[in-house]
C-alpha cells in the first residue's frame, strides 16, 4: 500500500512542479508584454512622473503578486494542504488518464480506508495486482511535458524586447520608466516666453501683455486670465513671433497665462504654456454722489433746483445760471479740479472726502472732475457733464390784424391786434416803422419808434389792441408804410432779447389808384346791366311768342318748352348778376367812404343803389315764375295764359326798375367825374405845397426834380379827366359840359401846364431865383382851377336841384288841385241819400280824381328816376289812396253812402299826406348840403359805438375770471346789451326813409348775443358778432359824414334824440291849429324862395281847413 501512496505522491509533486512552471511562463509573457507596452506609451506620450510612477508600481505589484500566488499555490498543491489535491483527487486524475487502471486505484484507496480485518488477504492481493499494473502501465513523467506554444511565445516576446532596446528612444523610454520619479520634459516644436514685467497696475488702466515664441509657432494661441469671479479665454495671433493682447479697464487682481494645446492625440506633448503670472491692481479714487444745484437768473423767476441724476450727463439750463457743484470721493484727496471745455482748469474746494465749487454758465459748457489721492493716484475717465446753455428766446409776436399787406385810408388810423409771448416775461413793446416813397424808392428813411408799453410786467402772454393814429408821421398818398411790432424781455445777462413781427406794409393808394379801382367796379356793373337788359329783351320776346302760340294752338312744341325753361334760368341768372352788382356797389361805397372820395350826396346815392337793386328783385316776379312753372307742369292752357300775362307783366316791371337804375347810375357816374376833378386838383395843390416846403428846406435836387415831373404827369392826367367828365355830362347837362370844355381850352390850363414844365426846368438848372416865383405861380393857378371846378360843380348841383324842384312843385300843385276837388266832392256829398240822382255825378268826379292820381303817379315815377329824395312812405300812401278811391266809387254804386263818405275822408287825408311828404322831400333835397336833423343822430350813434366797444372788451375778459364772477359779469353784460338794443331800436324807428340796413342787421345781431348771454354760451361766434356790430356802427357813421375821419368832427356824447324831419314839423300833420301854425312858420324860416314860401303857406291853410271841416 505504501508503494501505491508513493506513486500517488510522486504524481502530485510532478503535477505541482508542472503547474508552477506553467504559471511562471504565463507571468513572463504578461510582464514582457506589459513592459513593451509601457515603453511604447512612454515613448509616445512622455507620461508625467506621477502617471509613470503609478504605472510602474502597478506593474511591479502585478508581477510580484502573480509570482507569490504561483508559489503559494505550488506549495499547497505539492503538500496537499487544505486537502487540496488529496489522494482521491490524484487517483481520479490517474484513472481518467489510464484506461487500464480505471477505478481500481480509487477502489483500493476505499478498501484501505476500511479498517475491518475481514478479507485482509483479498485486500492484499488486490493491492499487489494494482501495484503490478502501476509499475507496468503508469509513466508519471509523460503526463507533464511543457507546451511548445508557450515556449514560442516567450521566445518571441524576448526577441521583440531585444529589438526595441536597439532604439535609443525605447531605451530612453525604458530609462524614464526605470527612473519613474524623475521629471523629463518632452521635446516641443516651439516655446512660449512671457515678456511682461508688470506685477502691478493702477485701477482702470490697460494691461499690455507680450508673449514671445520660437520654433515652429502656430498662428494663434490661447490666452487665459482669471479674477475672483471667472476665467476668461481669448485667442491671440502673433506679429513677427510676438503674441500681444491688451486688457482694458482692469479693476481687480488677475492671474494670466498663455498656452497652446496639441491638436494631435499621439504626441509626446499636450500643452505648451507660459508660467502663470499674477497682477496686483492698485485702487484709484472715485468721484460719486455728484449733484448740481442750479440757480437761474433772477429775472426768470425760476426757483433754484437740484440735478442729481448721475446717469444724465446733458443738462439744459438757462443761460446765465449759477451752478454749484458738490461731490464725494471714496478716498482722501490731496487735490481736485474741474476741467472746463478741455481747456480751463478751476480748483475745487476739498473738505476731507467732500469737494465743491460754483461756476456761471453763459455758453454751452462741458466739465470733467479730476482728483489725486494722497498717493498721487488720479481718478480715471471721469464722466463728462455738458450744460446746454438755453438762450432766453426773444418774444414771439403774432399779428392778427391788419394783414401783412393792406390799404391805408384817409382815417390814417391802423387798428392793431396782436399777441406777444415770452418764456420769462415781456418788458417793452413798440412799433418800428419807415415810410417808403413809391416815387423815390432809393431814398433811405430812418426807422422810427412808437412806444406802446413801458410799464414792467411779469406776464408771459400779452394780448394787445392798439389804435395807431399815423397822422403825425407825414405819409402821403402813393407812399407805403413799412412797420413791424417789436418787444423786449427782461434778459439782463446778455442784454434784452428783441422779438420782431413780420414786416407789415400799409399802402396809401394814390387818388389815381383809388379812382381807377372804383371805375373798375363801375365798369363791371355797367357790363352786368347790359347783359341783364339783353336777357330781359329775349325773355319778353319769348313770352310774347309763346302767348301768341297758345292762342292759336292747345300745346307747345318741344323747342318752345325749352325756350320757356330757358327764360326761368335767365331770370335766376339775372338775380345772381344783381347780387354781384350789389357787391360791386358795396365795394365802391366802402372804398369811397374810407378814402373820402365822394361827397355826402354822391355817397348816399350809391347807398340808395343797393336798395334799388333789392327792389328790382321783387318776390312777385318769383311768384309769377313759380305759377307759370306749375301751370306749365300741369299744362292747363287757361292757367298758362294767365300765368304768362302775369309773368310778362312782372318782367316789364323788372325792366322798368332796371331802366330807372341805369338812369340814376349814369347820373351818379357823371357826378362822380366832377367829384374826381375836385379831389384831383385838391391833391395837386397839396403836392405843390409840399414841393414848396421842400424847396425851402433845401431838399435834394434829384428828389425835387422827380416830384416836379410827377406834378406834370398829374396835371396831364387831370386834363384827360376833364375831357372824360365833359363827355359824361353831354347828355345830362350841356351847360356843365360846355364849361368843362371852356376850362380845358382856357389860357389858365395852358399857362398851368407851361408853368409846371418851367418849374421842372428851373429845378434841373438850379435856378433858385425864379424857382420860388414859378412854384407859387403854379400853386395859384391850381387854386384858381380848383375854384372854377367847385363853381362848375355847384352850378351843376343847383341846376339839378332847380329842375327837380320845378317837378316837385308841379306835382304838389296837382295834388293841391286834387285836394280842393276832393273837398268839393265831400261838401256836395253832405246830406246825400241813396236815391239822390247826384250820386252819378259825384262818382264821375271821384273817377276824375282817380285819373288825375294815375297821372301824378307817372310824374312821381319819372321824378324818382332822377332823385333819391322821394320818401318811401309816398308809395305806400298812394296805394292806400288808390284803394280808398276804388272803395268810395264802389260804395256809391252799391248805395252804401256811409261807407262812401268815410272813404272820401280817407282820400282827402291820403292826398294831404302825400303832399306833406313831398314837401318834406323837396325841403330835404334843397338842404342836402346841411346836416339838419342828423347831427344828434350821429352823436347818439357815436355814444352807442363806445358802449358796444366796452361790452366787447368785457366779454373777451370773461375767460380770465372765476366761475362765480363769470356768471355775475354775464348778467351785467346781458343787461347792458339789452339797453343798447332798445336804444338802437328806438333810433331806427325815428329815422324813416334812411338807408340803415347795416344798423338793422346790428339790431338783429344784438338779439342773438342777448340770447347767448341768457344761455351762458359765450363762444367765438358771439365775439365775432360783437365785432360785426361795432364795425356796422362805425361804418354807418362814416357813410353819413363828409369827412368822417376828421378829429374836428368828433362829437360829444348827447342824450337820445328823435329825428322829426326838416323844420321839426309835428307828426300829427296839422290836426291842431297851433301846431299847424308853428310848423308852417318853421318851414318858412328855412330860407326858401318867395314862390316856394307861397306854396307852403297855401298848403298849410288847406290843411287847416280840412281839420276844421273834420271837426
Amino acid at each position: 500500500m505504501k508503494k501505491i501512496k508513493s506513486i500517488i505522491n510522486q504524481y502530485r509533486i510532478k503535477e505541482s512542479n508542472y503547474f508552477l512552471l506553467k504559471n511562471i511562463s504565463h507571468i513572463s509573457i504578461f510582464s514582457i508584454s506589459i513592459l513593451i507596452l509601457m515603453i511604447f506609451l512612454e515613448r509616445t506620450f512622455y507620461l508625467e512622473p506621477k502617471i509613470r510612477t503609478s504605472i510602474y508600481h502597478i506593474y511591479l505589484f502585478l508581477i510580484s503578486t502573480s509570482l507569490l500566488y504561483s508559489i503559494i499555490l505550488w506549495m499547497i498543491h505539492k503538500k496537499s494542504l487544505f486537502n487540496y489535491k488529496n489522494d482521491f483527487d490524484i487517483a481520479k486524475q490517474i484513472a481518467r488518464k489510464n484506461g487500464i487502471i480505471k477505478d481500481q486505484l480509487i477502489n483500493i484507496l476505499e478498501i484501505n480506508k476500511d479498517k475491518n480485518p475481514i478479507n485482509v488477504d483479498l485486500k492484499n492481493h488486490a493491492i499487489k495486482q494494482l501495484e503490478y499494473k502501476l509499475d507496468k502501465n503508469l509513466l508519471v513523467g509523460e503526463s507533464f511535458v511543457q507546451n511548445k506554444k508557450t515556449t514560442y511565445y516567450i521566445f518571441l516576446l524576448f526577441s521583440l524586447f531585444a529589438i526595441c532596446l536597439l532604439s535609443s528612444d525605447f531605451r530612453f523610454a525604458l530609462k524614464r520608466i526605470a527612473n519613474h520619479k524623475t521629471i523629463y520634459n518632452p521635446p516641443t516644436p516651439f516655446i512660449l516666453s512671457d515678456l511682461t514685467n508688470n506685477f502691478s497696475i493702477l485701477q482702470g488702466d490697460t494691461l499690455k501683455i507680450k508673449i514671445s515664441s520660437s520654433g515652429d509657432i502656430p498662428d494663434s494661441i490661447d490666452f487665459f486670465w482669471e479674477n475672483k469671479k471667472k476665467t476668461i479665454n481669448e485667442k491671440i495671433s502673433h506679429e513677427k513671433g510676438i503674441y500681444k493682447i491688451q486688457l482694458p479697464n482692469v479693476n481687480q487682481d488677475i492671474l494670466y497665462w498663455a498656452e497652446y494645446k496639441n491638436p494631435h492625440f499621439f504626441s509626446p506633448w499636450k500643452i505648451i504654456s507660459t508660467k502663470k503670472n499674477a497682477i496686483e491692481v492698485k485702487s484709484r479714487p472715485n468721484i460719486n454722489n455728484i449733484t448740481f444745484n442750479i440757480d437761474p437768473p433772477d429775472y426768470s423767476n425760476i426757483n433754484p433746483y437740484n440735478h442729481n441724476q448721475s446717469n444724465v450727463n446733458q443738462i439744459d439750463i438757462l443761460k446765465g445760471s449759477i451752478v454749484s457743484i458738490n461731490a464725494q470721493s471714496d478716498k482722501l484727496l490731496s487735490s481736485a479740479w474741474i476741467l472746463i471745455n478741455e481747456e480751463e482748469r478751476i480748483p475745487l474746494k476739498i473738505i476731507k472726502k467732500n469737494i465743491s465749487q460754483t461756476i456761471q454758465i453763459n455758453d454751452d459748457t462741458s466739465i470733467k472732475i479730476y482728483c489725486l489721492d494722497n498717493e498721487m493716484i488720479p481718478n480715471l475717465n471721469p464722466m463728462q457733464y455738458t450744460f446746454i446753455a438755453k438762450n432766453d428766446m426773444p418774444p414771439n409776436i403774432v399779428v392778427q390784424s391788419p394783414e401783412l399787406q393792406f390799404e391805408l385810408n384817409e382815417s390814417l388810423s391802423i387798428p392793431l391786434k396782436f399777441n406777444i409771448y415770452d418764456d420769462y416775461g415781456i418788458n417793452d413793446v413798440w412799433i418800428e416803422y419807415k415810410v417808403v416813397s413809391k416815387d423815390f424808392p432809393e431814398l433811405k428813411n430812418n426807422i422810427k419808434k412808437v412806444i406802446l408799453k413801458k410799464e414792467n410786467t411779469s406776464n408771459n402772454l400779452s394780448n394787445m389792441i392798439y389804435d395807431w393814429n399815423i397822422n403825425s408821421i407825414g405819409i402821403l398818398m402813393g407812399d407805403e408804410l413799412h412797420f413791424w411790432i417789436s418787444a423786449s424781455d427782461y434778459d439782463n445777462i446778455n442784454g434784452p432779447n428783441i422779438g420782431k413781427s413780420q414786416t407789415i406794409i400799409g399802402i396809401f393808394p394814390s387818388l389815381e389808384d383809388l379812382f381807377f379801382e372804383v371805375e373798375e367796379y363801375e365798369n363791371s356793373t355797367e357790363d352786368i346791366v347790359n347783359e341783364i337788359q339783353d336777357s330781359m329783351e329775349d325773355i319778353s320776346d319769348i313770352t310774347e311768342e309763346i302767348k301768341l302760340e297758345l292762342l292759336k294752338k292747345d300745346d307747345l312744341t318741344w323747342e318752345q318748352e325749352k325756350k320757356l325753361e330757358q327764360t326761368f334760368e335767365e331770370v335766376n341768372e339775372a338775380f345772381k348778376q344783381i347780387e354781384e352788382m350789389q357787391k360791386n356797389i358795396d365795394k365802391i361805397t366802402e372804398q369811397a367812404s374810407k378814402n373820402n372820395l365822394f361827397n355826402e350826396e354822391l355817397l348816399e346815392k350809391f347807398d340808395q343803389f343797393k336798395d334799388m337793386l333789392q327792389n328790382i328783385m321783387t318776390p312777385e316776379l318769383m311768384d309769377a315764375m313759380a305759377e307759370l312753372q306749375e301751370a306749365f307742369k300741369n299744362f292747363d292752357k287757361e292757367k298758362m295764359l294767365k300765368a304768362l300775362e302775369n309773368y310778362e307783366f312782372n318782367i316789364e316791371k323788372f325792366e322798368e326798375e332796371l331802366d330807372r337804375f341805369i338812369d340814376m347810375f349814369e347820373l351818379a357816374l357823371a357826378e362822380q367825374k366832377l367829384n374826381e376833378l375836385s379831389k384831383e386838383v385838391e391833391n395837386m395843390i397839396n403836392k405843390q405845397t409840399d414841393l414848396i416846403d421842400e424847396i425851402n428846406n433845401k431838399q435834394d435836387q434829384m428828389v425835387l426834380e422827380k416830384k416836379s415831373i410827377k406834378q406834370e404827369n398829374r396835371f396831364d392826367s387831370f386834363m384827360d379827366q376833364i375831357n372824360e367828365a365833359k363827355k359824361a355830362m353831354e347828355n345830362i347837362s350841356q351847360d356843365t359840359s360846355d364849361k368843362l370844355n371852356q376850362l380845358s381850352e382856357s389860357s389858365l390850363a395852358e399857362n398851368t401846364k407851361n408853368n409846371l414844365g418851367q418849374q421842372t426846368q428851373d429845378i434841373k438848372n438850379n435856378n433858385n431865383e425864379k424857382l420860388m416865383e414859378q412854384t407859387n405861380k403854379t400853386k395859384d393857378n391850381l387854386e384858381e382851377i380848383q375854384s372854377m371846378i367847385s363853381e362848375i360843380n355847384n352850378q351843376f348841383q343847383n341846376e339839378s336841384i332847380n329842375k327837380m324842384t320845378k317837378e316837385f312843385i308841379m306835382i304838389i300843385d296837382n295834388l293841391l288841385t286834387m285836394s280842393n276837388q276832393q273837398e268839393e266832392i265831400i261838401i256836395s256829398s253832405k246830406g246825400l241819400r241813396s236815391s239822390n240822382p247826384q250820386l252819378k255825378i259825384i262818382n264821375q268826379n271821384q273817377n276824375n280824381i282817380d285819373r288825375q292820381l294815375n297821372q301824378i303817379t307817372k310824374q312821381l315815377i319819372s321824378l324818382s328816376n332822377k332823385t333819391f329824395f322821394i320818401n318811401p312812405k309816398i308809395n305806400r300812401i298812394i296805394g292806400k289812396l288808390k284803394t280808398a278811391i276804388t272803395k268810395a266809387i264802389s260804395s256809391f254804386e252799391q248805395k252804401k253812402i256811409s261807407d262812401a263818405k268815410k272813404n272820401q275822408l280817407k282820400i282827402l287825408k291820403n292826398i294831404n299826406e302825400v303832399t306833406f311828404l313831398l314837401l318834406l322831400s323837396m325841403d330835404e333835397m334843397q338842404n342836402s348840403d346841411s346836416t339838419s336833423g342828423f347831427e344828434n343822430f350821429l352823436q347818439s350813434l357815436g355814444e352807442m359805438s363806445q358802449q358796444q366797444e366796452g361790452i366787447n372788451n368785457q366779454t373777451m375778459q370773461l375767460g380770465q375770471m372765476g366761475m362765480m364772477m363769470q356768471q355775475s359779469m354775464m348778467q351785467q353784460l346781458m343787461q347792458q346789451q339789452q339797453e343798447l338794443k332798445n336804444k338802437l331800436s328806438e333810433m331806427l324807428g325815428d329815422m324813416p326813409g334812411q338807408n340803415l340796413g347795416g344798423l338793422s342787421q346790428a339790431n338783429k345781431d344784438m338779439e342773438e348775443i342777448i340770447q347767448d348771454f341768457k344761455n351762458k354760451n359765450i363762444n367765438r361766434e358771439t365775439i365775432n358778432r360783437q365785432e360785426r356790430i361795432l364795425s356796422r356802427m362805425l361804418d354807418s357813421q362814416k357813410s353819413m359824414t363828409k369827412k368822417d375821419f376828421s378829429e374836428k368832427r368828433r362829437g360829444t356824447v348827447s342824450n337820445d334824440a328823435i329825428f322829426s324831419g326838416p323844420g321839426n314839423l309835428p307828426e300829427n300833420m296839422g290836426e291842431k291849429d297851433l301846431l299847424l301854425i308853428n310848423a308852417m312858420e318853421s318851414a318858412i324860416k328855412e330860407g326858401h324862395s318867395l314862390e316856394y314860401q307861397k306854396l307852403i303857406r297855401t298848403y298849410f291853410l288847406n290843411l287847416q281847413k280840412e281839420a276844421n271841416y273834420a271837426k
